[in-house]
């Protein structure tokens, strides 16, 4: 009787891990693996679950941070923005028929929550030769905000160059406000962040993993590399703040790209 009673337990645990797993809508690979984890270990795999398999959890807090940031006047900017995607992409079909990538506009218009912009200057950076001393140029003439998000942000001689100009903009009233991917957190020495932090820079990691509890968001890293400049000038692309990406420092060559708006 208990065997029978234990074995429908077992049957109504994989079923309801099965439909929680399959809802999260993950990759077949990571839904069979963590299927195999919940028969094979019913504690266990539970257990290791909770801890390092919840990516519904990151994403959730980042949608409702998002929406409480994303109100007021800036949800009415974006709103008439989005609306007039499909106007943008008519614009630039008719001034420049032989340069619109028309299936890449059409994709981009359709995007749920994307925005298209017009008459923008773009300038495409092709190592960090070229870009880190735009980046910093730029960041001196700075009047406004200086808002900055990367990946991977390291404490060397580069971006002591960049601390060292944030914190004078901070001083001199602009605001500052910058995050890093909190796995870069060990790429920084404490008296390098103390240094933004004290000099009126709002310096902040994204995504902290320092305990069990937050364990979960290991997996879950912020690939962002983002420069805005006073809401005029703007870089994204695939480099990070790191020296190691000038060429000749860490390999020979280094390829990558950057763009700046």
């Amino acid at each position: 009787m208990f065997s029978t009673v234990l074995w429908w337990a077992l049957a109504l645990y994989l079923v309801t891990a099965a439909i929680f797993i399959i809802i999260e809508n993950r990759r077949p690979q990571s839904t069979y693996a963590w299927l195999l984890a919940f028969a094979a270990f019913p504690v266990i795999g539970l257990i290791l679950y909770l801890f390092t398999g919840r990516g519904w959890k990151a994403f959730s807090q980042e949608k409702e941070i998002a929406q409480e940031v994303v109100s007021g006047d800036l949800r009415t900017t974006l709103e008439k923005r989005i609306h007039r995607r499909e106007e943008i992409v008519a614009l630039m079909q008719t001034e420049r028929p032989d340069e619109v990538d028309a299936p890449l506009m059409s994709l981009l218009a359709h995007n749920p929550g994307s925005i298209l912009t017009a008459h923008n200057e773009v300038e495409i950076l092709q190592d960090a030769d070229q870009f880190y001393p735009r980046l910093l140029e730029d960041l001196k003439q700075a009047q406004h905000h200086i808002h900055l998000q990367y990946y991977i942000w390291t404490d060397d001689e580069f971006t002591q160059q960049v601390r060292d100009v944030l914190i004078a903009k901070a001083q001199a009233g602009v605001e500052v406000r910058a995050l890093y991917d909190a796995s870069s957190r060990s790429m920084m020495s404490k008296d390098y962040i103390a240094a933004l932090t004290d000099g009126g820079v709002q310096f902040h990691p994204y995504l902290a993993y320092n305990s069990l509890r937050t364990l979960h968001l290991a997996n879950y890293r912020c690939h962002r590399k983002i420069t805005v400049i006073d809401g005029k000038i703007g870089y994204l692309g695939g480099m990070n703040l790191d020296r190691e990406q000038m060429p000749g420092v860490a390999w020979p060559t280094w390829r990558d790209t950057q763009v700046r708006v």
